[in-house]
């Protein structure tokens, strides 16, 4: 097929994807761009009709913004006003203000006087008492009396607009009496009235409704009610589009559905001109590539299919010194074409000769046909001129014609004389032998089969390769066996010791102190430091014994065949002695040192990499104990450390799986027997393990830090608990709720905030919550714990001081700290009815809490004789199972009913 023939089939499909591109990007780009107009007015439309509505809404709060603060509504519910509702709450106000109705609640909440018209029908209604709960409960928990609020609301009796402000005196002085609740609802009239005001035809339904229409229920189910801007366009034809509104009450729930019609115009006129568009640009087209046809036959094609001519004569020629005419236009790209392949011809030429490889052209017999300068100073050739005897030639060949052999090890013949790659042993020049790649092809050049061969030198690469497999298996800094050959040599030596009766052992060796050494010293000096310390570690080994770099400061040891683990012992004891020898770096005296971790063979061993593993365990163990130990791998100790890692990890899926729940042990007062309070105790039931005990998995949360949010949920359950207890149990506002907090937590940042923000979202007074800590836990950080505890005694909390008596107690703190309770521990009340020295501890706790002004609490109560002596010195409260065991949080409510209501009542009875 011809250029030119080309050249017109490229040009017909181009006009054929033209036109369709522009059909296609119109109806993709500029149509749509219509719709998406139209779409956006519809939603500006929608906008407005959203925006009516909350009008209505603002309407009510200016409302009951105006009456709320009204000394005759506030002496209205009083009882002070008794003409308010004759001259104030009748029909002809009520249409004035532009409400349906009014609801007066006192400060509990109880509904004190309600009053709705129909201004349908002209006459007053009462709102049914469902609706009446609906509104009550809405604003309560929304606001509660002291905060207004406004918003729409579904009901029995419709959908409101509905305010509320609190009812104070017009100087905004006091407690407010109760809350006013005005409201208008959504009635047809109502609507008719949006829809005037709008301009737009309107229709409404309610959600719910039983008489809701199909096309509403659809609606409302087609809705995204999650969304921000809830709206649902329909385009039922070219000139009607419904939008649907969905409005959600101020409880999240879907109200209303209200459906507007909007009439679109843009659209329509957007598809006439867009056709006028397409057919115009069709026709432009077409003329523009008929044009563009004629100027490329006249100026191009012609000329290409000229200088293709003269490319091809040249090629067929082999002759490289011939050029391509220039063609007599000035600068044009056809011209420039011409000179770029001269230019191209004279690279080649130039390229021939400066190639980086080798070049050689054999014929078929192997005699050197050409070769570039690179092959000739490399290889070296025999020239043979007819008649003369054979002579080496130097850098250039010798005038007379003639070909030349290659000579490689006594041949007089080129080695190549096949097509592909081999890799292949040569002679250079100066008689050195060197590794080659030669690629070799069969190639015609002027009408005569040839062979062109590539020859790349690989003495380089070769190099190469050695220094990598080198570093695959040896460290490069110290040049000792990396990790990858030490698990080599471990798993050859455990396949060994099936067979063999001889001993083995591995050591892994951390340097300590060496991150200060590399940041005080400089990491050259570190490294420095860690070839030293190699060369030092081999000296104290045998010959067959493995040393090799782990990796950072870590070194591994294998020591094969040893008659018992007596004698590793003292070699892995020379190791620790010597590292302990002063080196002298550039006049700098180190003092360095190792701990060793140390596994012992072992039958069960299969894998080398556990008896790695299983060392470098030992070494964590070793590192623990302090620098410059030995630790030997305990199996016991390892499925010790697995276990608490098991809790440790369940730990953390146990808050996500809420498997933790909250008991309560009540607080006795000794006198007479009434609770004063409740100590939170957090539980864990496991789904494999039952219940599990607190001391189990208390320490594991503190060592994982899992004890701040686990302390944190403990606190938010507690006073969410007493919320309710406030809300159910009357009395229950003078119980004080211990909870237990660590160190790790009162230190934690934000706890503070943490703190303030579960008073305020739990609404209990602070001074019904104790903080209980322990006496040794302040000593860890006395000053922040100090400031952090004086701050919580600021906010109204009380702090008590747990299990005292067993830690490390410093009166001097002890002072210091804003306590306002001391708790005696158990192990001090356990023996006082056995008549154990424990009363004059007991009895001189409670006389330091006395000068101090401290109440006390005695722990773990189990006899009556123990209650009896506690209360004869004096100790006011008491815990424990002699009263009550701890329980869930529906039994204490039960116990709290039962003696609360019952003052009389004791803690055997309830």
């Amino acid at each position: 097929m011809s250029i030119r023939l080309k050249t017109m089939i490229v040009l017909g499909v181009a006009f054929l994807l033209l036109t369709l591109s522009l059909l296609i990007g119109t109806k993709t780009v500029i149509y749509e761009g219509f719709m998406d107009l139209e779409n956006r007015s519809a939603y500006l439309e929608v906008r407005r009709l959203e925006r009516q509505i909350h009008r209505v809404v603002h309407s009510m709060e200016v409302v009951a913004r105006d009456w709320a603060p009204w000394d005759d509504t506030f002496g209205f519910l009083g009882g002070e006003s008794p003409r308010y509702v004759e001259a104030n709450l009748n029909a002809e106000t009520f249409e004035n203000l532009g409400v349906d109705t009014m609801l007066f609640f006192d400060s509990k909440w109880c509904l004190f006087y309600e009053k709705t018209y129909d201004f349908l029908s002209g006459e007053e209604i009462s709102l049914q008492e469902g609706a009446v709960e609906k509104i009550r409960t809405s604003f309560m928990r929304s606001s509660g009396i002291g905060n207004g609020a406004a918003g729409i609301l579904l009901t029995e009796a419709g959908v409101f607009a509905l305010a509320m402000e609190p009812i104070l005196p017009s100087d905004f002085s006091g407690l407010p009496r109760g809350a006013l609740i005005v409201g208008r609802r959504f009635s047809a009239k109502e609507m008719a009235r949006i829809s005037e005001t709008l301009e737009i035809p309107l229709t409404f339904g309610t959600v719910g409704d039983p008489a809701l229409s199909e096309e509403f229920r659809k609606a409302a189910e087609d809705i995204d009610w999650n969304a921000a801007f809830p709206v649902l366009l329909e385009r039922r034809s070219d000139d009607a589009i419904f939008a649907f509104l969905g409005v959600s009450d101020m409880n999240g729930v879907p109200a209303l559905i209200v459906r507007a019609e909007l009439r679109p115009g843009v659209a329509l006129f957007g598809t006439a001109v867009v056709r006028r568009f397409l057919l115009f640009a069709v026709l432009v087209t077409f003329l523009s590539l008929f044009g563009m046809v004629l100027f490329l036959e006249k100026n191009v094609l012609a000329r290409i299919i000229r200088l293709i001519t003269e490319v091809e004569s040249i090629g067929k020629g082999n002759d490289l010194s011939r050029r391509v005419s220039l063609s007599e236009e000035e600068s044009d790209e056809v011209h420039m074409l011409s000179v770029r392949i001269n230019e191209m011809l004279e690279s080649f030429e130039i390229l021939l000769e400066n190639l980086p490889d080798l070049l050689v052209v054999t014929d078929v017999s192997g005699r050197v046909i050409s070769a570039n300068t690179k092959a000739r100073e490399r290889l070296g050739f025999v020239w043979r001129t007819e008649g003369d005897d054979a002579k080496e030639c130097s850098a250039e060949p010798p005038a007379s014609s003639g070909e030349c052999d290659v000579v490689e090890e006594g041949s007089d013949r080129f080695p190549p004389v096949w097509e592909g790659m081999r890799e292949v042993t040569l002679r250079a020049r100066d008689r050195a032998l060197f590794p080659a790649e030669i690629h070799t092809r069969r190639v015609v050049m002027g009408g005569r089969d040839l062979f062109l061969s590539v020859i790349r030198d690989l003495s380089e690469k070769k190099n190469l390769e050695d220094r990598l497999s080198f570093l695959a298996f040896y460290d490069a800094l110290t040049g000792l066996p990396n990790r990858v050959l030490f698990l080599d040599r471990l798993s050859q030596t455990l396949l060994r010791s099936r067979n063999e009766t001889a001993f083995f052992s591995v050591l892994v060796l951390d340097v300590d102190r060496f991150r200060a050494i590399n940041e005080t010293l400089g990491h050259a000096m570190g490294d420095r430091f860690l070839v030293e310390m190699g060369v030092r570690f081999r000296s104290f080994l045998r010959r067959g014994d493995t040393l090799a770099r782990l990796g950072g400061n870590e070194f591994g040891v294998l020591l094969e065949r040893r008659d018992s683990a007596e004698e590793s012992l003292r070699v892995a004891e020379t190791l620790l002695r010597g590292a302990t020898i002063p080196l002298v770096l550039k006049g700098q005296t180190l003092f360095p040192s190792v701990s060793i971790g140390m596994v012992l063979a072992m039958k069960e061993y299969s894998t080398s990499e556990r008896v790695l593993q299983d060392a470098e365990l030992a070494l964590f163990q070793a590192k623990r104990m302090g620098m410059g130990q030995l630790a030997i791998f305990d199996k016991q100790k390892y499925e010790s450390a697995l276990a608490a890692l098991r809790v440790e990890n369940d730990l953390r899926l146990a808050l996500a799986r809420e498997e933790f729940f909250l008991q309560y042990q009540p607080i006795f007062s000794l006198a007479d027997g009434r609770i004063m309070g409740l100590e939170a105790l957090v539980r864990w039931q496991h789904p494999e393990w039952g219940l599990v005990p607190p001391g189990a998995f208390i320490t594991a949360a503190e060592d994982a830090g899992l004890i701040v949010p686990l302390g944190e949920w403990v606190l938010r359950g507690s006073c969410r608990m007493l919320r309710t207890w406030y809300d159910r149990v009357p009395g229950s506002d003078v119980l004080v709720v211990h909870v237990n907090i660590s160190v790790r937590q009162l230190l934690h940042r934000g706890f503070l905030e943490n703190m303030e923000a579960i008073l305020e979202e739990t609404n209990i007074f602070p001074q019904n919550l104790c903080l209980e800590i322990t006496e040794s836990m302040v000593l860890l950080d006395v000053e922040r714990s100090v400031g952090v505890l004086r701050r919580l005694a600021d906010m109204g909390m009380s702090i008590a001081v747990d299990d005292f008596g067993t830690g490390y107690s410093s009166l001097k703190y002890l002072h210091l700290l804003p306590l306002h309770c001391i708790k005696i521990d158990r192990t001090f009340v356990e023996g006082l009815d056995k008549g154990s020295p424990e009363s004059g501890i007991v009895h001189t706790v409670l006389a330091l809490a006395k000068s101090l002004g401290l109440d006390v609490v005695a722990e773990g109560i189990e006899t009556a004789r123990q209650k009896e002596i506690l209360q004869a010195l004096g100790c006011p409260k008491g815990q424990g199972y002699f009263f009550s065991k701890p329980l869930g949080a529906e039994d204490i409510s039960r116990l709290l009913t039962k003696v609360l209501s019952s003052p009389g009542a004791s803690p055997e009875e309830s």
